[in-house]
């Protein structure tokens, strides 16, 4: 196949390319959750820097990918809008997309700078590898790669291939008719749609929730993934020719040529595909900090589950009694100043959060 001669004559070696795994027996030292933070953010901070070690796995491959918006096209200076993370387990031939909520409160260090923030803005201050390295100190993983592609351009992406087929639902068609200029949208099992259709769906907001969103941003990139099944290979290349200069990737050429090779002749496209959440319900709260909707996170209850999808293991033990920062929110007083605008741990039993506080704790 083009793809395939493209990738050899880069000089890549397909010599071992019916390998699809290697014996990997890697033990990871256990990791215990914090238990003496004082605050929010100290919590935060404490567990994304407690130097516990990170999982991976030789038979794991895990691409960040990230949705930009900004005004030039060009990624720069602009918040990730979507973020997922696609996970190949070469060993159980499955791939898991787990999305991150983008509005989660989170502990970043940016160039030696300690901000507290909603995590997609480590885009705009330090780039997706900023994004990267806050999210394994986090979940406690290794992510091997990330892929940036701005919003102006993955149209152009989805049309290179001959555009995707996704579902929807009749209630998402109708807001589409209403909001938007495609006043004939259609619902279904398979409703075909173009470059800037699929952006449009995938970008939907104000309908539902972010469960929801996220859900159609998988949707679009497995569809993605099934339309490469039966692309030509003239699609094939016409794709990977647009999308080189189009995005922003710690991957060389070579490298994706290899990678794409790799996937065609192993048949990663026809690996199960497991979808998950990250924060789920169960492990995250809304809430407002210093005027701003935020998702707070119990991140080592998250960093567990996410490592058990990818890896079917954990190094993470959670207390049988824990007291979790989630169990920790009460309903806010009003009392005190509600104008209080600093992001300082100790504003957290007066600053403004949405219904819910940290009550202020001392630490011996």
């Amino acid at each position: 196949e083009h793809l395939v001669a493209n990738a050899a004559a880069a000089g890549i070696d397909f010599s071992n390319k019916d390998i699809t795994y290697v014996e990997d027996e890697t033990d990871f030292s256990a990791m215990h959750e914090v238990s003496d933070a004082g605050s929010l953010n100290e919590l935060l901070k404490q567990w994304a820097t407690n130097g516990g070690e990170k999982m991976y796995s030789k038979n794991v491959i895990n691409v960040m990918l990230f949705g930009v918006d900004s005004e030039d096209g060009t990624m720069s200076g602009a918040r990730s809008d979507a973020m997922m993370l696609a996970s190949v387990n070469l060993k159980t031939k499955k791939i898991t997309l787990v999305s991150f909520f983008r509005d989660s409160y989170t502990y970043m260090d940016i160039d030696g700078s300690i901000r507290y923030n909603k995590i997609n803005a480590a885009n705009n201050w330090g780039g997706p590898a900023t994004v990267v390295e806050t999210l394994e100190n986090n979940y406690k993983i290794e992510i091997d790669k990330f892929v940036s592609v701005d919003f102006k351009t993955f149209p152009d992406i989805i049309d290179s291939l001959g555009g995707v087929t996704v579902p929807v639902s009749e209630y998402e068609a109708r807001f589409v008719r209403r909001t938007t200029r495609y006043k004939n949208f259609k619902a279904g099992d398979a409703v075909k749609l173009t470059g800037d259709e699929a952006l449009m769906f995938s970008r939907i907001r104000h309908l539902d929730s972010d469960i929801n969103r996220t859900r159609r941003q998988r949707s679009v990139i497995m569809a993605i993934i099934e339309r490469t099944k039966d692309a030509k290979n003239s699609q094939l290349n016409n794709a990977m020719d647009f999308i080189f200069p189009n995005i922003r990737t710690n991957y060389t050429k070579s490298e994706i040529l290899s990678l794409g090779s790799k996937a065609l002749s192993q048949g990663w496209t026809d690996f199960d595909i497991i979808q998950m959440v990250s924060p789920a319900e169960n492990a995250q709260k809304s809430a407002y900090i210093n005027g701003g909707f935020v998702w707070i996170v119990d991140y080592p209850a998250e960093a567990r589950a996410v490592q058990l999808a990818l890896y079917g293991t954990t190094n993470i033990i959670l207390d049988k009694n824990r007291t979790n920062v989630i169990s920790l929110l009460t309903p806010r007083s009003t009392s005190g100043d509600s104008n209080n605008n600093n992001n300082n741990d100790n504003n957290y039993s007066t600053t403004d959060y949405g219904g819910y506080t940290l009550p202020k704790t001392t630490t011996p």
